[in-house]
């Protein structure tokens, strides 16, 4: 008995460890190692916010459970008035038997016989004979007479005897059948009580196993994401913008805007030149003063060239016009 016992423990943790390890792994593929089929990953932020998840999954998980030890002690609530309603049955079966044992059925050769008055013989054999119908096939059982049930339903309150001896017995008879309709009610209410326990909570005791799994699961895969947050950090998925040109076309371009570089790099290198060689001749002063005789002697002749470029154009019209008549004459 004791090895089955050791052995269902045994195969309930290990049912309880495959079960948390199986759904630790199915949410370390889904959402810590980026698996093809669930692509998705948890950043930083959203292994905070599973805290919320987890911890609200184990709440429920031992809510439900302490609504099952709440019914486990319903249960047992209800399995002690049990025990005490087999007592008060057992009592009110001995108070039956007792009502009908020799100090009641006094034998008509008994010496007590004789000392007793014709009337409280006559009640004692009146009380014989009823309470030897009712009494119970068995003394100390647990189980209530039929007979004696329907006695005292019908006979609600305990009839009156001269009798001492009778008369108390009877009395505690009544007071044993009170005790056991008092017992009857308790074990009713607890029943009542036990069977809303279990109606509600028989259902949830597996919901409640499966979320407390789910709880330790997700605990434990919050924290292989973030070291692998910390290994493996998640690429950003930004790209930068992809040129739709043909591919074959990219080496020549480059070649082309290399040569266009070089160009420039060139034109920027004479254009240096030329600065440096202005700059010395504006630091050779030599150099300055014929280059201003050169400016003077140019302004000099400008007006020439302008009264020569006036009667070049007069000249020219004048043959236009000359070739224009002789053109229409003809």
């Amino acid at each position: 008995m004791e090895q089955e016992t050791v052995t269902q423990m045994a195969l309930t943790v290990a049912l309880a460890v495959s079960g948390i390890a199986f759904i630790y792994l199915v949410l370390c593929w889904a959402l810590v190692w980026k698996s093809k089929l669930a692509p998705m990953r948890i950043g930083e932020i959203g292994w905070k916010r599973v805290d919320y998840i987890w911890i609200i999954i184990g709440s429920l998980a031992l809510l439900i459970h302490i609504l099952q030890t709440e019914a486990n002690i319903k249960i047992a609530e209800r399995d002690m008035e049990e025990s005490f309603g087999r007592l008060a049955i057992q009592s009110l079966n001995i108070a039956a038997t007792n009502l009908s044992d020799p100090d009641i059925c006094v034998p008509s050769t008994a010496p007590a016989r004789k000392n007793l008055a014709k009337e409280d013989i006559a009640e004692l054999d009146a009380a014989c004979e009823v309470f030897t119908k009712i009494r119970p096939l068995s003394r100390t059982g647990t189980e209530p007479d039929v007979k004696l049930i329907i006695y005292l339903t019908k006979h609600t309150t305990a009839p009156n005897y001269s009798n001492h001896t009778l008369s108390e017995r009877v009395k505690s008879l009544y007071h044993s059948w009170a005790n056991y309709l008092q017992q009857l009610d308790l074990i009713s209410q607890t029943g009542g009580q036990v069977l809303t326990y279990e109606n509600t909570i028989s259902t949830s005791e597996y919901i409640a196993s499966f979320l407390l799994a789910c709880a330790i699961a997700l605990r434990l895969a919050k924290v292989t994401g973030e070291i692998r947050l910390k290994t493996h950090p998640i690429e950003s998925s930004k790209k930068p913008p992809v040129d739709n040109k043909d591919p074959d076309s990219a080496p020549s371009e480059l070649k082309t805007s290399a040569r266009e570089l070089r160009l420039s790099a060139q034109e920027l290198k004479l254009s240096a030149t030329n600065l440096t060689k202005a700059a010395d001749q504006l630091k050779n002063p030599s150099k300055f003063d014929t280059l201003q005789t050169r400016l003077a002697n140019i302004e000099k002749l400008i007006p020439y060239v302008y009264w020569m470029l006036a009667g070049s154009a007069c000249i020219s019209v004048a043959i236009a016009l000359l070739l224009q008549r002789v053109l229409t004459g003809a």
